[in-house]
């Protein structure tokens, strides 16, 4: 049995393959864009690694990226499985409640962890 690689349940196959993949890889967008942010503008980013409230909220931010990477995955078991409504609903939580957090801690940690130790 050969498949057309034009037929719409071949494209439709593919298109959530993409769907799920970019679900999963969008949870760890904070992790690249940490790094990249090291050494683009190391002055500000090395206040994270100098003291131990920056560690703290570095661990808080890999955890918050491997939760939503986890909790991504489960959704997207769920709507493999038919259910697609509350797979949905789950990346948006995990979206709101996990990635954003984790975005906010890689673009502000370093701002905070200076105003925590300076508060002038």
């Amino acid at each position: 049995m050969t498949t057309r690689l034009d037929s719409p349940a071949y494209l439709a196959s593919r298109f959530a393959l993409g769907i799920a993949m970019g679900v999963r890889l969008w949870a760890l967008i904070p992790i690249p864009l940490g790094i990249a942010m090291f050494f683009i503008t190391p002055s500000y980013t090395t206040e994270l690694v100098r003291s131990p409230i920056g560690w703290l909220l570095l661990a808080l931010e890999i955890a918050f990226s491997v939760g939503g990477y986890a909790v991504n995955e489960f959704a997207v078991r769920l709507s493999r499985k038919g259910r697609l409504p509350v797979g949905a609903a789950l990346i948006a939580v995990s979206s709101v409640f996990l990635t954003f957090p984790a975005l906010w801690i890689v673009f502000l940690g370093p701002a905070l962890v200076v105003f925590i130790q300076h508060p002038s």
